[in-house]
């Protein structure tokens, strides 16, 4: 015989509040561990936070103490801004990185003790001390409640104890390749803005080698400022000094090991007046990985 009472208590469960309010925070769990910064996560975080704040308030309200709407949402949304707060000093405090995934520290407990509380009561909250006395008794728990209540439980176990341990991985840092360009002396101050034609300037290429050694193709191209389209660029022998003209490329292998810097000194002669843009790009397998570049101007 069903017991029409428990079923619609079971079923006032199921649609009250503080269920729609856990499967918020599990929601924004979800959306938070699987993809990056968008804007549907950042209002599900939203909803997440005053969500772990009606938890809370679910919990120490009691069950006999009844408050208006606007009550409940003045006291939801004070209690959001305490216990994210805390979260954030509880990250610190662990160690962890502070982000927005920082309020899954204690929305998620907050929901869970929230939605047991709701299920051993089938009311809205009785006061923390008895949640606490009564939370673990699951013997008065209909046959369908224990199977809900054990996977939610065992998932949300789980995915708190992967965010922990997140947390503690060791990925180590990438390093990328970089190409500085200074004057002779090692400072910008002496980098060569102009130039008297037929006549040799030198600058240094400093190359700082990435996490993948190996061996680069530093290259050097010449361009008038004013050029458009697509310039088609004619190669030159790398040479000291390298005769460079209008559209002009050269280049030399460079390599080092992982995190090491490298200094190419580059003399040139340009015999042409006009204003330039000499362009230095590092080559891995076919792909620049870095670049830089300066202007010049050659007089007669």
């Amino acid at each position: 015989m069903i017991d029409i009472e428990s079923s619609r208590r079971y079923r006032n469960w199921m649609l009250s509040p503080i269920m729609m309010a856990f499967l918020v925070i599990i929601a924004y769990a979800v959306v938070a561990l699987s993809t990056g910064p968008n804007l549907a996560r950042s209002v599900i975080g939203v909803a997440a936070v005053f969500a772990m704040g009606y938890c809370a308030l679910s919990l120490i309200r009691g069950a006999t103490l009844r408050f208006t709407i606007i009550e409940k949402i003045a006291m939801s949304a004070g209690l959001a801004i305490l216990l994210t707060t805390a979260s954030a000093l509880l990250s610190g405090a662990l160690g962890l990185p502070i982000s927005d995934l920082s309020v899954l520290l204690l929305a998620v407990p907050f929901g869970t003790l929230a939605i047991l509380n709701a299920a051993r009561t089938r009311d809205s909250g009785v006061q923390l001390p008895a949640t606490v006395r009564t939370i673990i008794d699951f013997s008065e728990y209909q046959r369908g409640e224990k199977i809900i209540i054990t996977s939610l439980l065992a998932a949300i176990s789980v995915a708190l104890a992967g965010l922990l341990l997140i947390a503690f991985v060791n990925v180590p840092d990438t390093l990328s390749s970089g190409i500085a360009v200074l004057g002779p002396d090692g400072t910008p101050a002496s980098l060569p803005t102009n130039m008297t034609r037929g006549t040799t300037a030198t600058f240094n290429a400093t190359i700082l080698i990435g996490s993948s050694p190996g061996d680069l193709l530093l290259r050097i191209r010449l361009t008038l400022s004013n050029a458009t389209g697509n310039v088609v660029y004619h190669p030159v022998v790398w040479a000291y000094p390298v005769i460079l003209n209008a559209s002009a490329e050269t280049g030399k292998t460079v390599a080092g090991a992982a995190g090491t810097t490298l200094i190419e000194i580059v003399s040139f002669i340009i015999n042409e007046i006009g204003t330039y843009i000499i362009s230095l790009d590092l080559i891995s397998s076919g792909s620049v990985i870095a670049s830089n570049h300066f202007q010049l101007i050659v007089v007669g």
